[in-house]
């Protein structure tokens, strides 16, 4: 069989074949979603990362609900940055709504705190994810503007923006402890019909983080919307 005679959908088809006799535990999704002729996007993406698209559907999606916040009054967190590849999203499309809004970054830059194994696992080791804040402030020197650097262990420098309101917050610190100190902070202040984006809910790896939006939304009654991608969503006020 020649390949290159096969129309593209029968190429993806036996793709997923073989993907699927490799990886018999993970399926793949349905072929010919326009997210990945998005040009501008896709430019965006591998800007930080042309080896793989691991977290391409997340950062999309992230991408597309920030649209719903940004006319909510408030600004936008980070908490967990790495190289500012998320941030990076985040601020441009806070400058082409013309929001004069500011992005608020918080992260050790020296990577992860000591994971606590009873809750978080053995998945990750302290420090891993580690980039220096000179790295990540030239990465987004274009938003230079429009973003606020916090360094230091979460929560340390959360007080510093205490008597902001926040539209939109995305939390991807993978461990639990941070996280759940992150919703504990954030929660409170963000605005009715905000959100709340927690990246590593629903991933094996991350079951503290998960472990800690679902004591959060189950104290304060709201609820997480897992997606997919291993998202998970809150709304404020619902």
């Amino acid at each position: 069989m020649d390949l290159a005679e096969l129309a593209p959908e029968e190429r993806y088809a036996w793709g997923e074949r073989v993907f699927s006799a490799l990886v018999d535990n993970v399926k793949l999704s349905e072929y010919g979603r326009s997210i990945f002729a998005d040009a501008g996007f896709l430019a965006d993406y591998e800007k930080f990362d042309r080896d793989n698209y691991r977290s391409f559907d997340r950062k999309f999606v992230m991408k597309e609900l920030l649209k719903i916040a940004l006319p909510l009054s408030g600004d936008v967190a980070e908490c967990g940055v790495f190289r500012g590849a998320s941030a990076h999203l985040l601020a441009k499309a806070m400058a082409e709504k013309n929001r004069r809004k500011r992005l608020h970054l918080f992260d050790s830059f020296a990577g992860l705190s000591e994971p606590n194994a009873a809750i978080d696992g053995s998945y990750w080791r302290a420090g891993e994810l580690a980039c220096d804040l000179g790295e990540v402030a030239v990465n987004l020197k274009q938003h230079a503007s429009r973003v606020v650097f916090h360094p230091g262990w979460i929560p340390e420098q959360f007080p510093e923006v205490a008597d902001r309101k926040f539209c939109f917050v995305h939390v991807d610190v993978n461990l639990y402890q941070p996280t759940r100190d992150a919703l504990a902070f954030f929660g409170p202040r963000v605005v009715a019909g905000g959100i709340i984006l927690c990246d590593g809910y629903g991933f094996e790896t991350c079951p503290g983080a998960r472990r800690a939006a679902e004591e959060y939304t189950g104290e304060s009654g709201q609820t997480v919307v897992h997606l997919p991608t291993g998202q998970g969503i809150i709304f404020a006020g619902r």
